[in-house]
């Protein structure tokens, strides 16, 4: 399966980054009725306009895979989503289903594996979080669930394999804090890279190392990412800084900074102190944190990071966050 487009990608990146200082549009209090519109289109700080006209876009917007296939199909009113918004793997398959209203996410999302099984359902409440959510394994298996209230986490979550045995179980009576690191940089040995260099912006923290196959695979999709406005702070997890510095230099780098952990400091071992207390509790790499604006951990991916992954995954996460007050 081919991945979502780089311009596909990044428009989504866009609008979800941009919609943090979207301006209200008045709505007209007699519905319009819905049809096809078609584009060229422009967005403005998070807001959809027809391009030669400049009036606000209303309607059903569909776009297309290269093969013809149907990509998204989303409902649009007075420039921004209302109603129902779907994406679509190139082979058909749905990817992602989500309700918007004025132009923020409210009711159902769900989004699936490429076999069709569930991957997520989450609850929307005038654009953050509320209520049950869920996420599933390819196989059917329960992966993780927990409730958010408010766009937090509240209560105990749980998490098991794909052969349903538990995994973890933490008690979010209060949002859970990243751990605190200061590491020198790889490129810049003088210079520190710090935890606190992310305060108050949503960001990636990427744990990754030159021997990690799935670290090498994800690096154009990360190129793709921060090229899209989005932070990553990367943590070099029990390497050689001379091996990182080569894989920068050729592969590409989407960092922001990355710290240098050869002795896996910041990653492992480090005491538990309460149930309350999330730990990066680094396994293997890579591993990928979503960091919110106030410095709680919303989500850990373990392996590769993907273009569908993170539509699924992070996008509703994202959107929820900068939807929430601090």
């Amino acid at each position: 399966m081919k991945s979502i487009t780089s311009r596909s990608l990044l428009t989504i990146l866009s609008l979800v980054l941009l919609s943090s200082c979207s301006q209200e549009v008045p709505t007209e209090v007699t519905p319009q009725p819905l049809e096809v519109v078609t584009g060229p289109f422009l967005i403005r700080d998070g807001i959809r306009y027809h391009q030669d006209t400049n009036e606000l876009v209303t309607g059903i917007v569909e776009e297309f895979h290269e093969n013809g296939q149907l990509r998204d199909k989303s409902n649009f009113k007075d420039g921004v989503l209302d109603g129902l918004n779907e994406y679509f793997h190139e082979n058909g398959q749905l990817l992602f289903r989500a309700n918007y209203r004025d132009g923020k996410p409210d009711g159902l999302h769900e989004s699936f594996h490429e076999n069709g099984q569930l991957r997520d359902k989450s609850n929307f409440k005038d654009g953050v979080l509320d209520g049950l959510r869920e996420s599933f394994h390819g196989n059917g298996q329960l992966k993780e669930t927990g409730n958010f209230q408010d766009g937090k986490r509240e209560g105990i979550w749980e998490s098991f394999d794909e052969g349903g045995q538990l995994l973890n179980s933490v008690n979010y009576r209060e949002r859970t804090q990243t751990p605190q690191f200061d590491l020198p940089r790889v490129l810049y040995p003088e210079q520190r890279v710090k935890s606190t260099d992310y305060a108050g912006k949503i960001a990636l923290v990427n744990f990754w190392a030159t021997w990690c196959v799935g670290c090498l695979q994800e690096r154009e999709f990360l190129m793709e990412l921060s090229r899209g406005g989005m932070p990553i702070y990367g943590i070099v997890w029990r390497d050689r800084r001379e091996l990182a510095i080569q894989s920068l230099e050729t592969r590409g780098d989407p960092y922001v900074a990355s710290g240098f952990d050869g002795d896996a400091i910041a990653g492992t071992d480090i005491p538990i102190t309460s149930t309350q207390t999330a730990l990066w509790g680094v396994t293997g790499a890579p591993e990928t944190f979503l960091i919110g604006r106030d410095g709680s951990v919303l989500y850990q991916h373990l392996g590769q990071l993907t273009s569908e992954i993170f539509v699924t995954e992070f996008i509703p996460l994202i959107k929820s966050d900068l939807s929430a007050g601090l």
